[in-house]
Order: C-alpha cells, then structure tokens, then sequence
C-alpha cells in the first residue's frame, strides 16, 4: 500500500531560516522578527521541543517519550498527531501526512503506480551525462518473505520476525547507522509468525500509523514501527487471513473465522495499539474475495472480486456492503484508472481490458490487450499498461496499442513510474522485475519504444517484491534488499 508525504526542503541546522526568511537564532523557539513559532511543543507527549518539519528534512517523525508517530502539515510543516487530517490553524488548513513516503510495494488505489517515486533523467541511456545507480546491499540470516517501507525506514518479514536493517541500505533514516556493528531492530512475531501464503505478496502487510497488521499463518497480528523499542507483535484474534488493505484512513480485511468468510473494518487511528476493529456481520460469506486477490480502495471505497467474478464494493464511512457488478467470466483483475474501476478478463481471443467510465458506473467497453496469461496491469491518466505474455501499452482514452515490449523469464513485480520534469523524455516508465534461471533483474522500459534499460543484475537469488519510496529503489530477494539511488 503507499501513502502521500510532506515535501520539505532540505536545509542544515546552521542555516535554519524562518518562513519569512529572517535567520534563526540557535534552538529559538519563535522567528525575532515576524513572531512565528518554529520550535513547537509535541503534539503527542507535550514535553520536548521538535522544530517544525519544514525545517528539518531528516526529522524523526517520532515521539520520543511515547514511541507514538507524529505527521505534520504540508503547508506550515506544524506537527500534527497521527489522527490529524487537516491543519487547525484557519490562516494555513493544509493537509496533515506523514513526513516519510510509505509503500509495501503495490499501492492501495490499485493503479500500480509508484506514486512517490520519479524516474531520474540521470539513468537514461541517452542522456550524456548518464550516471550508473547507486546500489547498497544488506544479506539476511533467514529467507525474506516481504518488506515495506515506512516512517523514512525500510522494514522486512524475516521467517517469524519483522526486522530492520541498519545502515544505507535500510532507508533515509538508518543511513548513518553502523550496519556492520549494530544488530538489526526486531519484533518477534511469534511461532506462528510466518507469512500466510493464501494472502497476495503486496498485501502481506498493510501500513496503520506507527504500525502494521501483518496476514500471518493462522492470524492478523498488530506490529509497531517504532525502533526506539522492541515490543513483540500483538494478534488481533480474528482467523485465519484471506486478504487485507489500508489507506486512506481505514483498514480492511477478510479472514477465516470459525471456519466462515468474516469482514472486518476498522479507521486507523494515531494511537496503533487500540487499532478498533469491527466485523461488518452484514457481509454475506459469498462475497468473499478469491484467493490471492488485491482489495484496491479509494475515496473511502474498498472493492473486489468474490469467487465467482462478481463486483462488490465496501463504503467505509457508512460500513455498507453491496454488490455492484454481476459475475463475469474469466474475469482475472481489478485495477483502477482515472475514470473509475475496471477488470481484465481472460477469453479464447486474448486479454480484454474494460475501459470507459468503470464498472461502478456501470459504463463499460473491452479491447484488446494482449495474449494471456496476465500478470499485471498498470494505469496512469494516458496509459494502460497490461503485463501479459508481453507487455501492451494502450492509449486510457482510446484503447489503441501504442506500443509493446518484452520482458525474458518469470515475472515478479513492476511499478509505472513517472519521469522527472525536467527530463527531455517526459515519457512514464515500467519497471520490471523479473527471474530467469536463477538470475534476478531489473529492467525499465519505455512503453511506447519497447526499450529496456537494465538497472540490476543478480545470480543466486530469488526475487520477491518492488518498492518505490522517495528516492529510493528497494529489491527484495530471499537474501536480502538492494537499495537503488542516483548517484551524487
């Protein structure tokens, strides 16, 4: 799942300056000149001083004394806790969000794109002043079975612990740590810890706050996000996990319970720990999600396919459950574009893409995507791109093929990034990574040309998953993580 980040200039301690630009004095806690505070009191303990985010772009996002997660407004940069959707001041009402970008690698809008991630005009083969990514690795004691991103650290699922590295390799925050000396930060998950298989890899965890609900083997279990402590993980006690999201505020999930498809909602809340979960017992248990599925949510709504290829769609604010699109063959995936929600489904001709206003508004229309089997689908507002036996670049408006490409051996993941501004090819890029005996890559590839570029290249591993965060590229394998960066 990602989440939105607060963009804030970097700028050194010594050169601290205020709003209305006036230089700061050494810990002032308010501007000499204008008045304005820029030292606050944490909203959270109400006991230390933390200058406000703007001016401080590697600030723990942190209470120290509570271990709790503090956000902060896009526009002032006032620290906010976690619950806060909306700055209080009535001369700023900016948006309240976490300080850090936040991803286990599939984003929850179900668009598949790496929404705070831009491709670097530095890593085109044709750019003249072209510059080879910056890659940092960290091996594991144990196979990795999913990672994600969170609160400028990288956290990865390691057999029955939920662990975090230390040094470049683990994130923004961990960069000066001393990864060779230091013993990773560990959550113990207990001896039932291990990922459930059923649950889709991108879905394994989902992001609440300063914590996480991981979809274990026999059960949902709460894990905090704080490295400054070492708590163990806390099971939500409500079955066996089928499928799960976060976003937006709200966490979704479907499990096992007592041997019966169970829904369950809860918002996510500032204070992770009292995350308050509430079965919707309206749901009937044939509107369960097939194995293996993705649960795409956006504004407010969370939808999936049940077993037999039927729509239904889950409004969080008002908790009603409703089916909005009879069963369909072959239906393989629900994805998202800008005009709504859409499937792919599998026929005897080939992949079918639906397109239009979406299946919510019940105005649909199918072209031709590719020969199956699909792998994944990926949308920005020009472009559908759909991974098949290769990949097919449509046109969102028209459906017109405007471009295919080709990936070599067993697909894993891929992410549609953007590319920078500034950059003479403003074209969007996909990411794909890939297996192909034994060996792990990671190739970009411009939709309309079908050119590849390869990023990363490893013998010996298995890969596992993607995440774009910030500035970073972060490669799961079973052995560890490589960190991807521009070179400076």
């Amino acid at each position: 799942m990602t989440q939105s980040s607060v963009a804030i200039p970097t700028a050194s301690r010594a050169s601290v300056t205020c709003l209305c630009r006036e230089p700061l004095r050494l810990d002032a806690n308010y501007c000499a000149r204008c008045g304005r505070e820029v030292r606050q009191l944490c909203p959270v303990c109400f006991q230390e001083r933390r200058l406000i985010a703007r001016q401080d772009a590697h600030a723990s996002p942190w209470c120290e004394n509570r271990g709790e997660l503090v956000c902060a407004c896009v526009r002032c940069g006032r620290w906010h806790a976690a619950d806060g959707r909306q700055c209080p001041d009535p001369a700023c009402r900016g948006l309240v969000a976490p300080t850090w970008p936040a991803s286990t690698g599939r984003p929850a809008d179900g668009t598949g794109r790496a929404a705070s991630w831009t491709w670097p005009a530095a890593w085109d083969r044709d750019n003249p002043n072209r510059k080879a990514p910056l890659s940092s690795q960290w091996s594991t004691e144990y196979p990795v079975r999913s990672a994600l991103v969170a609160h400028g650290r990288l956290y990865l699922w390691e057999e029955n612990s939920l662990i975090s590295p230390r040094g470049p390799v683990a994130g923004p925050l961990a960069e000066n740590e001393g990864a060779e000396l230091d013993a990773p930060w560990r959550c113990w998950l207990g001896h039932d810890g291990e990922p459930n298989p059923a649950v889709s890899a991108g879905s394994q965890m989902a992001i609440i706050g300063g914590g996480a609900v991981l979809a274990a083997t026999a059960n949902f279990l709460l894990a905090g996000l704080d490295t400054s402590r070492s708590d163990d993980a806390m099971p939500l006690d409500i079955g066996v996990p089928l499928a799960q999201v976060s976003g937006e505020s709200w966490w979704v999930g479907w499990s096992l319970n007592q041997g019966s498809p169970a829904l369950w909602l809860a918002p996510t809340p500032a204070y992770w720990r009292n995350l308050a979960h509430q079965q919707i017992t309206e749901a009937p248990p044939q509107a369960a999600p097939r194995a293996g599925t993705t649960i795409p949510i956006r504004g407010g709504l969370a939808c999936w396919f049940d077993t037999e290829g039927a729509l239904w769609q889950l409004d969080c604010r008002s908790r009603e459950l409703r089916q909005v699109a009879a069963p369909a063959l072959g239906v393989q995936r629900l994805w998202r574009g800008e005009t709504g929600l859409h499937s792919i489904r599998s026929t005897d001709d080939g992949l079918r893409v639906a397109l239009g206003q979406g299946l919510d508004a019940g105005s649909v229309r199918e072209v031709a995507g590719g020969a199956g089997p699909l792998r994944d689908v990926f949308a920005s507002p020009d472009l559908v791109v759909v991974v098949g036996k290769q990949v097919t670049a449509l046109a969102a408006a028209t459906g017109d093929v405007i471009g295919e490409g080709k990936y070599s051996g067993k697909w894993i993941a891929g992410a549609l990034a953007d590319a920078e501004a500034h950059a003479a090819d403003r074209e969007p890029r996909l990411l794909m990574l890939t297996e192909d005996n034994g060996i792990g890559s990671l190739v970009s590839l411009r939709p309309s040309s079908g050119v590849g570029d390869e990023l990363w290249r490893e013998s010996g591993v298995r890969p596992i998953g993607l995440i774009a965060a910030g500035e970073s590229l972060y490669i799961v394998h079973d052995r560890g993580i490589t960190r991807l960066q521009e070179s400076p």
